[in-house]
């Protein structure tokens, strides 16, 4: 879970609220009237036929007495489906073609909300009124499509680990860090602009994880600027990080350093050019 990106977090958490929702959050509510009614029979003992919010279950408890059999109860059970597909689908996927699939899902979500927030109006002759969990759920599926979208577009497929040795192409306003020796030399890996990549020793924290014993933990940082295109380096170790004339970059202190420019991790160890 932790390697995953915001944008498929996002999904996830999205693709649980439809669940959740089918539980809590009410189509309709019964009318005064009605609801008054509804509780004298409660007292009487003669249960809870007409409950007062009608959620996704309630419709399904009801829509045999309402006549309207497994049809309506499936109805509303498909939202549900199709979120717990955009949610294992990004708890699982890894590139485009699963926020393909989301955005799919996605756009069927919202014709069936549309298509169940028309059908609480037959529930009016029980006593019933919109409520605003069809609008929010709708809401809900429209952001769900954008996000998708978004995620296509981007096509970050979770906030992968770089491995050694391997290219991994760098968008148009991407930076990007080149292994020149060591454990990367010929990797390019991507510095997407105001993010920061991590490089040291633990891959609980770090981005790039080197297995040189001299490296820190946590060794330093490297963030990139596509306004100006410059990145920014910061030093966080003992053994310290280097720049191209050999000298120690200021530790703990952010250093401007244009593309092309040279860094050392530690004295002897991993050396990586900017851009």
């Amino acid at each position: 879970m932790k390697n995953k990106s915001k944008i498929r977090m996002t999904l996830m958490v999205m693709g649980l609220v439809h669940l959740i929702a089918y539980f809590v959050l009410p189509y309709g509510k019964l009318s005064g009237l009605m609801g008054g009614l509804g509780d004298l029979g409660s007292a009487l003992g003669l249960g809870d036929m007409y409950p007062k919010n009608l959620t996704g279950l309630a419709v399904s408890k009801m829509s045999d007495m309402l006549g309207g059999g497994p049809g309506v109860t499936f109805l509303f059970l498909i939202p549900v489906i199709l979120g717990l597909l955009v949610l294992a689908l990004n708890l699982m996927g890894k590139g485009r073609l699963s926020y393909g699939f989301s955005v799919g899902l996605s756009l069927v979500s919202i014709v069936v909300y549309g298509i169940i927030m028309a059908c609480i109006a037959a529930f009016a002759a029980a006593g019933y009124g919109i409520s605003f969990g069809g609008p929010v759920l709708l809401a809900l599926s429209v952001a769900q499509f954008v996000v998708s979208v978004v995620g296509c577009v981007k096509n970050d497929g979770g906030k992968a680990k770089a491995s050694g040795g391997k290219n991994v192409k760098a968008g148009r306003k991407d930076g990007k860090l080149i292994g020149v020796r060591g454990t990367y030399m010929g990797a390019e890996i991507p510095v997407k602009s105001g993010d920061k990549v991590v490089i040291g020793r633990d891959p609980s924290v770090c981005s790039i994880v080197v297995k040189d014993e001299k490296a820190s933990r946590r060794h330093c940082e490297v963030s990139y600027n596509a306004d100006n295109g410059m990145y920014m380096v910061t030093d966080q170790s003992s053994n310290g990080t280097f720049g191209g004339d050999g000298k120690r970059l200021p530790e703990r202190t952010a250093v401007p350093m244009s593309a092309g420019s040279t860094i050392q991790i530690g004295k002897d160890g991993d050396v990586f050019r900017l851009g």
